[in-house]
């Protein structure tokens, strides 16, 4: 069933629930402009480094509204040892904050109500969310070659238990978590 307003459909039934019906289209003319820079670092025979750092902004011509989906500026750096067969690391990864008029308030479709409110008192979305807050986790890893064929992996996660939301996905990200693996190579 569909809900139909003005001669387009507004609205769609699926499984006994009615949602909105939304598109993703093309503007007529905008600008997407930003970096990505990577880094592999090596500080010694047994020190690596690496890293990467993002940014991008965009923004519609024909609506003057910052275009959707784009992130805040956001990256990761790691160092690592490793002596032997034991490899030991540290990562932290991090997203900016991002201010709520840099959302596409008219398509919603980066969930800029489900940031923090700051104004609950007022309708006008501007004033009354805060945007994406900014985050940073830092993480340990450890890795054990027992020989050629067999590793040990061990990721210890948010050692801090920060509760941050990747950006645009609306759910929240694990707390501290472990994980460990064992891979086999053949």
């Amino acid at each position: 069933m569909f809900i139909i307003l003005n001669g387009s459909i507004k609205q769609v039934e699926f499984d006994g629930e009615f949602g909105n019906a939304i598109s993703n289209q093309n503007k007529d003319k905008a600008y997407i402009t930003g970096f990505t820079a990577n880094y592999l670092g090596k500080i010694s025979n047994s020190w690596r480094t690496s890293g990467f750092i993002t940014y991008t902004k965009g923004k519609t011509y024909d609506t003057n509204e910052p275009m959707s989906s784009i992130p805040p500026l956001f990256g990761q750096f790691e160092l690592n040892h490793k002596v032997d067969r034991f490899e030991l690391g540290a990562a932290i990864r991090f997203n900016a904050k991002k201010n709520i008029k840099d959302f596409n308030i008219t398509e919603g479709i980066d969930n800029h109500d489900l940031t923090p409110i700051v104004n609950e008192n007022t309708t006008e979305d501007l004033l009354k969310y805060a945007g994406s807050p900014s985050w940073i986790t830092a993480g340990l890893n450890f890795r054990f070659e027992v020989n050629n064929n067999f590793s040990v992996l061990a990721r210890l996660d948010n050692l801090l238990n920060e509760h941050y939301i990747e950006f645009a996905s609306g759910v929240a990200s694990p707390g501290r978590n472990l994980s460990v693996s064992f891979m086999v190579n053949f």
